[in-house]
């Protein structure tokens, strides 16, 4: 599987990262923006630590295996 499909799927679901953003408590995203996302499909925007994580990525892939 790769990533987009990895996130289709992930888009189906509600996920653990979800639940503190359904329940009114995330500093990072409201509720009707989770809605957005999983609903129409909206694009989530990168946060800066999300562009470092991913920068990253096939560092620690690398490490792990």
């Amino acid at each position: 599987m790769n990533e987009q499909e990895w996130l289709e799927q992930r888009r189906k679901v509600v996920t653990a990262t979800d639940v503190p953003i359904l329940l009114g408590v995330s500093q990072y995203k409201s509720p009707l923006q989770l809605w957005a996302e999983k609903v129409e499909g909206a694009e989530q925007s990168q946060s800066t630590a999300m562009e470092v994580g991913l920068g990253r990525r096939s560092h620690n892939d690398n490490r792990y295996r």
